[in-house]
């Protein structure tokens, strides 16, 4: 969640009257004195839909003591209501990144903003802005390199490759010590699983120096088979072929 902080109200001048400011990028000159809080959105209890927002204090910058005081302003809101209105928009800020944002009706939940923006809004507002002369059509937000956890794309690719060399570079040489292999984020792949890691999760692999076996049977007696993934671990999703990985990561 962003930090927040009051400030005056922003105005210019605009046609010898003066009107309040849209988004402005400013110099907080009193940042060091003036309170900080948590902006968190609020969600009906009913409608699941963001109704308002409320700024919970964690105090102001303490010189004396740097590194400790905004922990102590968020151990001090545990004591509150605070988490589970932060839970309560997490797990709505969740299900809107997974749905990509489509509500029940027409248009897109505001928060899905704020989770993982990309593309244009549908309905596209007045004050949307339009490309630069020459490229028609209006401005995209690209979500690019901001995908949560195990949604980036290029992470997945880079990662089988890594749990591919390392199990093959390790996993048939070392004696004695049992090799782990797979990928680990905070969040699943929630939008590509099915589409990068479905066909993957269950591929196991050997060694076939000879460059000859065509099935299972042609290879040696008692040749070791090796899980590609043995995990592909989260804290919202695991999936194992792996007994110890079970055991110690079944969240």
């Amino acid at each position: 969640m962003p930090l927040a902080t009051t400030t005056e109200k922003q105005t210019e001048e605009k046609e010898d009257r003066e009107v309040e400011s849209g988004h402005l990028a400013l110099n907080n000159t009193n940042l060091s004195s003036d309170k900080l809080g948590i902006f968190l959105p609020l969600i009906g209890e009913k409608d699941k839909q963001i109704k308002s927002y409320k700024i919970f204090d964690i105090g102001t910058i303490d010189p004396k003591s740097k590194q400790g005081w905004a922990y102590k302003g968020i151990i001090g809101l545990m004591k509150m209501d605070f988490f589970k209105q932060y839970h309560s928009f997490w797990s709505h800020a969740f299900k809107t990144y997974e749905s990509k944002g489509k509500l029940s009706g027409n248009g897109i939940d505001a928060i899905y903003w704020m989770t993982n923006a990309c593309g244009q809004p549908r309905p596209i507002p007045e004050n949307w802005p339009q490309r630069g002369v020459g490229a028609g059509g209006y401005e995209s937000i690209s979500d690019s390199k901001s995908s949560v956890g195990m949604d980036r794309t290029d992470d997945i690719k880079k990662g089988t490759y890594q749990v591919l060399k390392l199990g093959a570079t390790n996993k048939p040489k070392i004696d004695g010590i049992n090799i782990k292999t797979g990928l680990i984020s905070n969040l699943h792949a929630i939008r590509h699983f099915d589409e990068y890691l479905q066909d993957l999760k269950d591929v196991i692999w050997t060694k076939d120096e000879t460059g000859k076996a065509k099935r299972a049977k042609d290879l040696p007696p008692n040749v070791p088979l090796y899980n590609l993934y043995d995990g592909i671990v989260s804290f919202s999703f695991t999936y194992a072929r792996d007994e110890w990985i079970k055991e110690n990561f079944s969240f």
